[in-house]
């Protein structure tokens, strides 16, 4: 049950994955945003997959980067109440920063990518930019 459960949820995102830019760009409701996402998503797969999968890999070895040296600080002064306290503040603001900065690069390239298969244009970003932020995640 639990295996497909995530192959249905896999799936539903990556048909979700261009429904923002195209209700932003195109104006369409909920049901023809999602059939042109479909669409949009039939050939271009591969980028979005890659790069949302880039763009997670980033944000969890951000959080990871954050955990390792507040878990050190707490194991040395675990008996303060203080330090576990400012460890847990820094650990949940850092954690909400990073949930932050990886959704707008989501978001961010999504649009780009939509605006890319659509107009040809990458508004201000550079092809080189966009093939090697495909292509290295």
């Amino acid at each position: 049950g639990m295996i497909l459960i995530g192959l249905l949820g896999g799936a539903w995102n990556l048909l979700v994955f261009f429904v923002i830019p195209v209700i932003a760009a195109e104006g369409v409701g909920g049901f023809a945003a999602l059939k042109r996402s479909k669409a949009i998503l039939r050939g271009n797969y591969g980028e979005a997959i890659f790069g949302g999968f880039g763009i997670s890999l980033i944000g969890l070895l951000a959080a990871i980067a954050v955990a390792i040296p507040l878990g050190l600080l707490w194991m040395l002064f675990s008996g303060s109440i203080f330090i576990t306290a400012v460890v847990i503040g820094i650990g949940l603001v850092a954690l909400v920063g990073i949930a932050c900065a990886t959704s707008a690069l989501d978001s961010t390239f999504r649009a780009v990518l939509y605006n890319y298969k659509q107009t040809g244009s990458l508004g201000g970003f550079s092809h080189v930019t966009l093939d090697n932020a495909i292509l290295s995640r």
